[in-house]
């Protein structure tokens, strides 16, 4: 085999080790095992509660488009990830689904770590797989940990340990038996530190008596040699400590205290062995949260802005280093671990045009390493090097490829394709048109190859699908009061219609629906005739009509258009309402984002609707699910949607081999069944597919648990994708979306 080296037919989500050989005559080489994780694709959303993929597209070629609350895109790792310090590549390891909050070297080239739901301390072995035979129950979280000799200490906010009271510090066997050891002190302990056979403590605990030998305020030291027993060292902090280092002539001390035994220090202490306060003091002028030690320099993070905004580095002696880093932070960081390899840093940075999210590296000159492109999108809890390893644990992980904002693609294996564009903010439809991508949302501002500078789109932009250029098309969406969106883009007879939320046009006033042509100009029609009063979330086309479905409570003049209605398409009244066609929407449990009706479909005489409506003609139940003849009559068709909260379908995908909507939305149950947020019903009786069928059987074995935005299928393969806000099962975890192929099976 030549180089470059290629694998086929590798699984995501699983762990594989291979060796390198390389023989020239008679003498042979072999590398060192290597191992790594394939992982399925995820996608970073901004901090809100709506993030995910809100639209998919995928075009003829084999590429799949997903838009939404996308910042950047990369692989799903879980809440642990192992990786390679020296490429930033992932390692061997289990995928961990529950927020990790501690993870500590076994000494044997595993780890521990500890998750909060369920509360509990495992073990992977040095091969990167699950220890079945480990296993801690706790009553609550877990902090910090760490081995010294034959003992795993853990401190955190727990009152039991695999049902025996131990009150926020305890000691187990490497197999996880608990030890006798009780010191029960009566507040969270953040940090653990061994030193010339003395276990050091930080935390909450204040004026407590530990073990009967004494009050300890927020750091207590036990001697090893003697059983555990507690030491009279005790410096008196008047604030927690959030960590702790010790060395041979000094300990430091980094948290929110303002004192010392009583004497002055702001976040950043050093103590000596008889617990006195040092003559050294950088200068913090507020909290110090993480504190690391590496070759002669002490790094230290936390809300301060002296001696540096949030993070710096000094000797023992107080002298700080004014030259590192060569890029501060724009956030105080969570967490801090210095090694050889660089400085991980878990917190956020700005280097030109790219933000670090959450996680970063900076190397050992001060630089940032802006290849290793490492993110995630919450804060970290803990960092551990296990030699060339680096484990990170936190409540979500993400390894980021670029910044995408709003916009991502594919292909239908699920590697991430370059298409070089950025929006400034979400996108919410996506349109497949004659060899261009359509795209609506909330962005004002995009970044394409054939343009030098960002250019103003306001809610809609067009880019070639062969090379991503920005087309010229460009009706400037916009709303008086908070942002514009665009939730359709519909092709019409060479012009386009529009919906979405906004109140002008090109400067020209017009409410949440316009048709323009295909330049971006508006048709000249009476704006009265066509206009909604709140936001249009769906479009469907007939050969006579326009189908238009939303929050609306007038449409078009008519007071009695409510949530859904229909314009002529064609002909003298071309984009006036049909006055006769108007089903009584009378109920609704609509909140926040989507529409009372999210999507409408129409096959021959019969318009199918899915949203958050409950009612029709004040007396009909229909949840979230109903069916209308073209003649305005309401047809018994229905299947009731229900679930915790908010409940709503979004999106119906029709699969016509199975006769069959793909139905996507916020619901559990469907008639009464449970189905998680992704179902498949019949389109003649809106039941539930039969599960014996291998699409039905394998969705109904897939139940996801977050909402389900929208679903595409490919043209070419049959493929299904779906977009969602996130769904974690027993073995895998997709964070925005997913893709299986026709009959069920997960690809990606």
């Amino acid at each position: 085999m030549q180089p470059p080296f290629v694998l086929d037919n590798l699984q995501n989500d699983q762990n594989y080790f291979f060796h390198v050989r390389a023989q020239r005559g008679d003498t042979a080489l072999m590398t060192e095992r290597l191992d790594t994780r394939l992982a399925s694709p995820a996608v970073n959303g901004w901090n809100t509660g709506d993030r995910g993929a809100r639209a998919v597209a995928q075009s003829n070629d084999g590429r799949v488009f997903i838009g939404g609350t996308i910042q950047s895109t990369g692989h799903s790792f879980g809440t642990v990830q192992a990786i390679d310090v020296r490429s930033g590549h992932q390692r061997a390891h289990p995928l961990v689904f529950s927020e990790a909050t501690a993870v500590a070297a076994d000494g044997e080239g595993g780890y521990y770590y500890a998750t909060t739901s369920p509360r509990e301390i495992r073990r992977v072995n040095a091969d990167g797989e699950l220890d079945n035979a480990f296993l801690v129950n706790l009553d609550n979280d877990v902090y910090t940990m760490l081995v010294h000799g034959d003992t795993l200490y853990i401190g955190g906010d727990f009152s039991e340990v695999s049902g025996v009271t131990r009150r926020n510090l305890a000691a187990l066997s490497l197999g996880g038996e608990l030890r006798g050891w009780s010191p029960n002190p009566d507040d969270e302990v953040f940090d653990l530190a061994v030193h010339n056979q003395v276990l050091y403590v930080a935390g909450r605990f204040s004026n407590v008596d530990i073990m009967g030998d004494g009050i300890r305020d927020y750091v207590a030291a036990f001697d090893l040699n003697q059983n555990r027993t507690l030491m009279d060292w005790a410096p008196k902090p008047n604030s927690r400590v959030y960590s702790i280092i010790p060395f041979d002539d000094r300990i430091v001390l980094g948290g929110e205290f303002n004192q010392i035994n009583s004497l002055d220090v702001e976040g950043l202490a050093f103590v000596d062995h008889d617990g006195e306060l040092m003559d050294i003091d950088p200068g913090v002028d507020n909290n110090v949260r993480d504190l690391s030690y590496h070759d002669g320099w002490l790094y230290v993070a936390g809300t301060f802005t002296t001696p540096q905004n949030y993070l710096f580095r000094t000797s023992l002696d107080g002298a700080v280093d004014t030259n590192w880093p060569a890029v501060m932070p724009v956030e105080a960081p969570d967490k801090l671990l210095a090694t050889g390899h660089g400085v991980f840093v878990g917190g956020r940075i700005d280097v030109g045009d790219t933000r670090y999210n959450n996680f970063y590296r900076y190397l050992p000159d001060g630089e940032v390493d802006e290849s290793m492109g490492l993110g995630m999108e919450r804060s970290i809890d803990d960092l551990e090097l296990i030699g060339d390893r680096l484990l990170v644990a936190g409540s979500s992980m993400i390894r980021i490829t670029g910044n995408n904002r709003g916009l991502a693609v594919l292909d239908l294996d699920g590697r991430w394709l370059d298409f070089p564009v950025t929006l400034d903010h979400n996108v919410q439809s996506l349109r497949i048109h004659q060899g261009n991508l359509y795209v609506g949302g909330s962005f004002s501002l995009v970044t394409a190859p054939n343009e030098l500078e960002p250019v103003e789109r306001n809610g809609v932009a067009v880019f070639a699908l062969d090379n991503a250029e920005l087309q010229s098309f460009s009706p400037q969406i916009t709303r008086s009061s908070f942002s514009h969106e665009v939730a359709s883009i519909l092709p019409v007879d060479g012009d386009y219609v529009i919906g979405g939320r906004f109140d002008a046009v090109n400067g020209t006033t017009r409410r949440n629906l316009v048709r323009v042509d295909s330049t971006g100009s508006i048709i000249n029609t009476d704006a009265t005739s066509s206009e909604a009063s709140a936001r249009v979330t769906t479009l469907a086309l007939t050969n006579n009509h326009i189908y238009v479905g939303g929050t609306f409570e007038e449409f078009g003049g008519y007071a009695t258009a409510k949530h859904v209605a229909r314009m002529f398409r064609s002909g003298e009244k071309a984009g006036e309402i049909d006055p006769d066609w108007r089903p009584d929407i009378t109920g609704s449990n609509f909140a926040g984002q989507g529409g009372v009706v999210n999507d409408i479909f129409v096959q021959g005489s019969t318009v199918y609707m899915t949203g958050a409506f409950t009612q029709f003609d004040s007396t009909e139940s229909r949840l979230h699910l109903a069916a209308v003849q073209t003649n305005e009559t309401l047809t018994a068709w229905t299947a009731d949607l229900s679930g915790a909260g908010w409940t709503r379908g979004y999106r119906f995908l029709y699969l016509d081999n199975e006769d069959a909507f793909l139905l996507t939305g916020t619901f559990d149950e469907v008639g009464g069944t449970e189905t998680g947020r992704l179902a498949l019903i019949n389109r003649s009786n809106a039941s539930l597919m039969d599960t014996s069928g291998n699409l039905a059987n394998n969705l109904i074995n897939r139940k996801q648990s977050n909402t389900t935005y929208s679903a595409s299928r490919s043209p070419a393969t049959g493929n299904i994708c779906v977009g969602m806000q996130r769904h974690q099962t027993e073995s895998r975890i997709w964070a925005g979306v997913y893709c299986m192929d026709h009959i069920g099976n997960l690809l990606w």
